[in-house]
């Protein structure tokens, strides 16, 4: 999780500096993919418990 942490730091630095570049956006997309990966692994998990 910490590269993804740095990872979206970097897309925040860069909204900060051209919004043009959408890049609030792709942090958003970004935010919804690891939910829906954490969720499904959550429910892997408690499947095999």
């Amino acid at each position: 999780m910490e590269n993804y942490e740095r990872v979206l730091s970097g897309f925040e630095a860069a909204a900060l500096k051209d919004p043009g570049l959408n890049s609030s956006e792709e942090v958003q997309q970004i935010v919804t993919l690891l939910d829906k990966i954490d969720n499904s692994i959550k429910v892997i998990h408690h499947s095999e418990t």
